[in-house]
Order: C-alpha cells, then sequence, then structure tokens
C-alpha cells in the first residue's frame, strides 16, 4: 500500500502522470510516507542522484560511466555528488 504509483501506464495512474510531467523533486515534495514529506527524509545528494536515476526520459538519465555516453554529454552516476563523497570517505 506505500507503492508510490498504481501503475506506469500513460493516464491510469495520476500519480505517474504527475511524476513524469514534473520530476522526481516535485514529486518527493507532494508525496508523503506515514505523515512525513519525503523530501524531508532525504539529504540534498541523495535527490540528486535519485533525480538522475529515475528521470523519466531515458536520454537524460544518469548513465552507468559507460564511454558511449560520455560523448553526448550525459552525466555518469559517478560524478553525482553523493557518490563522490562516498568515495572520498573510503
Amino acid at each position: 500500500n506505500e507503492y508510490p504509483w498504481l501503475s506506469t501506464r500513460p493516464v491510469c495512474c495520476k500519480t505517474f502522470d504527475y511524476f513524469c510531467k514534473n520530476g522526481f523533486r516535485a514529486f518527493i515534495k507532494r508525496r508523503r510516507v506515514r505523515g512525513t514529506h519525503v523530501e524531508q527524509l532525504l539529504s540534498e545528494p541523495v535527490v540528486e542522484l535519485l533525480s538522475g536515476l529515475l528521470d523519466p526520459d531515458p536520454s537524460q538519465r544518469l548513465t552507468l560511466g559507460e564511454s558511449a555516453w560520455a560523448e553526448g554529454g550525459r552525466r555518469s552516476v559517478g560524478q553525482s555528488s553523493w557518490l563522490s563523497a562516498r568515495i572520498i570517505e573510503a
């Protein structure tokens, strides 16, 4: 009962349609989990990472660092501030 949407088919779920139209950041500002906005539960680096991984447009998603995508200017997960901070800490 705590899944974010019922379906990913177009027009079948208003929540998923909102996510696709407005993006992850707007979605977590409105979404509540057990009474708390999701936005309050996540750090900015995590929001940045998830926004990139969950972009509804595949051409805008973060890559896993494949060189074929780097030429097109796409960012990779390795360039995210969340992962960069984890590498520095290790």
